[in-house]
């Protein structure tokens, strides 16, 4: 029987309505607040996360539930930025967030939350669902989970959870699975966090800051080198470049040349010597959820905010049944079939020119 459980507190709505609904409904709820970046590192504070971590502590507080602190900087620099960099160094789009909840989120803070704490289980704000049931009221013996879209479709967040592993969902609860925004804000003003429910949503990535453009933070870490813009169908040099992690496939990119077009330049694939352009799409060592490799017909997306689209998916290549832009390697595309997400894998590279 499920007793103690883990929230992990941001400071947000999110997390803090869930933390709400878990001690609602008769759990004894224990909120953690993760540190995953050495701000000290930066020089100055480019990121309010001390008043998150402010926050989380005044969310415990009114909650009248235990807070903890816990570092996992180590963690996240070794297991997701280093790799987010190695990636941008390499030309490729990688989503840092999708490897955060892999590898910090489900794997860190589930093996601190039951080896330290001694917990049940561990809920985030996330908007997804479990098939054991949201608060794992589903749960039998032999039942095998598997991850659902949310009830509100703007905010599902299924796409960033796509590479958890099973283990790890069976002991997951997603509170506010089945809320819409709207409802959860208006029920964090009900149990009087007034600020918190209007506190801005944290998009992107908190280190870079909302004083820094993203290309300003990156070099602080991958120093620029210059390189030429070359047209795929020519092979003329047409430009120049000072540095590959200022681009990303799918970027229109503007030419200072009289060189001879009316649609422009869009970025559609790079290297390290020469960013040349194709599209083309093949999937190594998908991860799937539920263990067992799926082929067929299934839906996917390349990105959060874009719709699903049919596709089949055989020897890990996708075929598309719609013509894609901008999808980049170094993506995360994730697999549906109706509202169950199945899992992802990362785009490595693109068989078709761009249309």
């Amino acid at each position: 029987m499920i007793q103690r459980v883990v929230c992990a507190i941001s400071g947000g709505v999110d997390s803090a309505v869930s933390a709400a609904i878990l001690k609602k409904k008769g759990f004894e709820v224990i909120g953690v607040y993760m540190n995953n970046w050495d701000f000290v590192e930066e020089g100055e504070n480019h990121c309010p996360r001390t008043l998150d971590e402010t926050d989380a502590q005044r969310i415990c507080t009114a909650l009248d539930i235990k807070y903890y602190r816990v570092d996992f900087v180590k963690e996240y620099w070794n297991g997701v930025f280093e790799r987010f960099l190695d990636g941008y160094r390499a030309g490729k789009t990688l989503v840092a967030d999708v490897e955060c909840n892999a590898l910090i989120k489900f794997e860190a803070l589930h093996r601190f939350s039951i080896d330290s704490l001694g917990v049940d289980a561990v809920a985030t704000g996330h908007y997804a669902q479990n098939s054991l049931g949201n608060f794992l009221e589903n749960t039998k013996k032999g039942a095998i989970p598997h991850l659902l879209t949310a009830v509100d479709p703007l905010k599902d967040q299924t796409y960033f959870l796509s590479r958890i592993s099973e283990n790890q969902l069976r002991r997951s609860m997603f509170p506010i699975g089945d809320q819409i925004k709207s409802n959860v804000k208006k029920m964090a003003v009900e149990m009087g966090l007034n600020e918190v429910a209007e506190k801005k949503e944290s998009m992107g990535l908190c280190y870079v800051g909302k004083r820094r453009k993203f290309s300003e933070f990156l070099e602080k870490y991958i120093p620029d080198k210059k390189g030429n813009l070359v047209d795929i169908e020519t092979a003329e040099v047409i430009g120049e470049h000072n540095g590959i992690h200022h681009f990303t496939i799918g970027k229109r990119v503007a030419i200072n040349t009289n060189y001879p077009t009316h649609y422009g330049f869009y970025v559609c694939k790079i290297d390290s010597c020469s960013n040349i352009v194709y599209l083309k799409i093949q999937l190594e060592r998908p991860h799937w959820i539920n263990g067992s490799p799926i082929e067929g017909d299934l839906e996917f997306r390349c990105q959060r905010q874009h719709p699903t689209l049919q596709c089949s998916l055989e020897d890990d290549i996708l075929t598309s049944k719609t013509p894609l832009r901008a999808a980049a390697p170094g993506q995360n595309c994730v697999f549906y079939r109706e509202n169950v997400c199945l899992g992802s894998a990362e785009i490595t590279d693109i068989l078709e020119p761009i249309k």
